[in-house]
């Protein structure tokens, strides 16, 4: 199946925001088993919760399926632009959907620069990030089991 080029997502439409729904619901999962979490906010969101959430978002398709979505947030009180979510569908994984979704965001940004937060065991995001061009800059630990979280940030060269 074609994968497509990286589109603008409107998920103020609930078909859409069920499409990303789908998508983020089937990778966090997978990312809270790896990150050994039972609380994992990100399981938490609902369609209605996407659809109402001010995140600009970006998508590639596979044939007629949404196999992945990012998402920026914008905050007046931020420095930088955050990257809310980049997920890739567990069966469209290892093909290039998530490189392709950062590049899009990192080549459309105005800003200078831009931040996204993970979990420190995961080591296919890390690598990622860090391979076009993020740099880790802070850890915390977040929820009831005390997630250890790193932020990484990029900065346009």
């Amino acid at each position: 199946m074609q994968i497509s080029e990286v589109t603008i997502l409107d998920q103020t439409s609930h078909d859409t925001a069920r499409q990303i729904h789908a998508v983020q619901f089937a990778a966090y999962r997978q990312e809270a088993e790896l990150l050994g979490a039972k609380h994992f906010p990100p399981l938490l969101r609902s369609v209605s919760d996407i659809q109402h959430c001010p995140d600009h978002y970006l998508g590639v398709y596979v044939g007629d399926t949404l196999a992945g979505v990012a998402s920026v947030e914008r905050t007046a009180s931020a420095a930088a632009p955050q990257i809310a979510s980049l997920t890739v569908a567990p069966a469209f994984q290892r093909r290039g959907i998530a490189r392709a979704l950062l590049a899009a965001l990192l080549t459309a940004e105005t800003n200078d620069a831009m931040v996204v937060s993970t979990g420190v065991r995961n080591l296919p995001a890390l690598k990622l990030y860090r391979e076009l061009g993020f740099v880790e800059v802070s850890y915390r630990q977040v929820g009831p089991e005390a997630l250890d979280i790193v932020e990484l940030r990029w900065v346009r060269a």
